[in-house]
């Protein structure tokens, strides 16, 4: 599935033509493969559906209507793209899932109210290194922007994806959490080091990815690193 951009006058499609069906979901204009729906079953499927349906849960039953409404004013006042750059518009519920879906993978607490000022959160820039010792060790130096050690409940979030052979220049899909850097009164050290999720060798090629939250809940797009296993 990808999203689309139409040109020549075209605003909208809809339906089958070929092998090729288009619709359009909250991130814009989508193209697919024409094929029968298949119900994925994987864990990691089974889990992303059990938190996204545990966070509506909890939008519907614990937040107030304040709390929903501020949410869904903070939506409307962030600009977002889909992946061809378009901007679009998304709920209050989108954005709740999307900031506490990160949290909740890093084991903290729910955050029930919105960021009170529209836009994101800086984007986390590091450098990071890998080695294949027996730690499996992503080691991250300190970023020059993106994260505020000293800043009570700013979170660096880490993910990595499945290594790879040394020629190739995109990484594998599926990115995992592995940990997280919060802010505090007495600061974190870096550089910051975690265990990636599989056991890697000199020389593969692994994606690390950083994202940041500021204390307020305002989210960051992800910075990807393609890092080469020493």
């Amino acid at each position: 599935m990808a999203n689309v951009k139409f040109g020549g006058g075209v605003t909208d499609i809809r339906g089958s033509i070929g092998g090729t069906t288009f619709s359009r979901g909250a991130g814009g204009a989508i193209a697919r493969q024409r094929t029968k729906g298949v119900n994925v079953r994987s864990a990691l499927q089974l889990s992303r559906r059990s938190i996204m349906s545990m966070l509506t849960s909890y939008w519907g039953t614990t937040l107030t209507a304040a709390q929903r409404t501020a949410w869904g004013v903070y939506a409307a006042g962030t600009n977002f793209t889909n992946k061809v750059g378009d901007t679009i518009q998304v709920s209050g519920l989108d954005v709740f899932i999307r900031t506490n879906t990160l949290r909740f993978a890093a084991s903290q607490t729910i955050l029930a109210a919105a960021p009170t000022a529209a836009g994101f959160s800086v984007a986390p820039i590091a450098a990071i290194t890998v080695t294949d010792d027996v730690s499996d060790n992503i080691s991250i130096a300190e970023p020059t922007q993106g994260f505020g050690k000293s800043v009570v409940g700013d979170t660096m979030y880490v993910y990595a994806g499945f290594p790879v052979g040394a020629g190739r220049s995109t990484a594998a899909k599926g990115m995992r959490y592995v940990s997280k850097v919060v802010g505090a009164a007495s600061p974190p050290t870096f550089p910051f080091l975690c265990t990636a999720p599989y056991a890697l060798i000199a020389g593969q090629k692994i994606q690390v990815d950083l994202i940041h939250s500021d204390e307020t809940g305002r989210v960051s797009s992800r910075v990807s690193y393609l890092c080469t296993v020493t």
